[in-house]
């Protein structure tokens, strides 16, 4: 039930995106990431690490409101370490975002604030050195399955008649407590903050 539910959202997002879409194009982000676990006192508990993601977008009008889909690529890098233990979490995440511009209507267009939702589904591995004498942990793929919430702060560079580049700056917070996972799996709040740049061509 919850994967047909996951790919419900997925194929309504991309309906969606069909519609009057107006720039289409591809996005890469790179910055620092935050890692969260209450319940893991020991690894995990509170690392910072490095975020990457990178994927297509669609930007489009609903009702005169600039709108925009992200099909996400991302991959975070945690490392934790203390006297007796050196550890790495790894985080890939595939999802899909939607995000809308709520101050589209009736702005100069030079600079778009999205915000917005995704669902996403995560694979996590967790790798001890040698040192610690712990095995890697690999925590496996569709075990988990939750929503995110993104901003995107879109800053032209260069806008012609045919393409669009621009800066761009992100902030995602993807809480535990909204992720669907199996039993026997920790789940872990993340949240990123990136810097990046997209290239999109009109349509």
């Amino acid at each position: 039930m919850k994967k047909v539910l996951f790919s419900t959202i997925l194929c309504a997002f991309a309906f969606y995106s069909a519609k009057a879409q107006n720039i289409t194009g591809m996005y890469a982000n790179l910055g620092n990431g935050y890692m969260y676990n209450s319940n893991q006192p020991d690894f995990y508990r509170n690392s910072i690490g490095k975020s990457f993601s990178f994927g297509l977008f669609n930007r489009f009008a609903i009702k005169g409101a600039q709108s925009r889909l992200n099909y996400d690529f991302s991959l975070c890098n945690f490392h934790y370490q203390n006297d007796t233990v050196s550890a790495v979490a790894l985080q890939n995440m595939l999802g899909v975002d939607f995000l809308l511009n709520p101050f589209s209507q009736g702005s100069s267009g030079q600079v778009n604030l999205f915000i917005g939702v995704g669902v996403y589904g995560l694979f996590q591995t967790r790798s001890f050195e040698p040192s610690s004498a712990i095995e890697t942990i690999n925590d496996g793929y569709s075990g988990y399955a939750g929503l995110g919430f993104k901003v995107n702060y879109v800053i032209p560079i260069q806008d012609t008649e045919k393409t669009e580049t621009a800066f761009t700056l992100g902030f995602t917070f993807r809480p535990k407590a909204l992720l669907l996972s199996k039993d026997d799996i920790p789940t872990f709040t993340t949240a990123s903050f990136t810097l990046g740049f997209e290239f999109g061509r009109k349509r």
